[in-house]
């Protein structure tokens, strides 16, 4: 059996789907702890991402590259908050 790139990126674009959409689902479920949310919506981000990385060869690919890159890099900036807001306590700088 032979998996070709289409076919593994389309599953990697479900999957991460599916489990940022289970995140948001949790986040709101539990809006006690914010980071499950963000987590979630960063995974959105990101697979939406992936997605337009997907497509390149079927849409211009500066169109393509510079999208796809804009969504992943925001994905990573949320993914960076929920992190931040997942810790309980403040830490100082030193």
């Amino acid at each position: 059996m032979q998996l070709d790139i289409p076919t593994l990126a389309t599953v990697m674009v479900f999957v991460t789907t599916l489990l940022g959409a289970l995140l948001v689902f949790a986040g709101l479920q539990n809006r006690a702890v914010r980071a499950l949310l963000t987590w979630g919506v960063a995974f959105v981000l990101c697979a939406v991402g992936m997605a337009l990385a997907a497509v390149r060869g079927m849409i211009p690919d500066w169109t393509s590259i510079q999208f796809a890159m804009c969504w992943c890099w925001r994905a990573s900036g949320w993914s960076g908050s929920a992190r931040a807001s997942s810790t309980a306590a403040r830490r100082p700088w030193r």
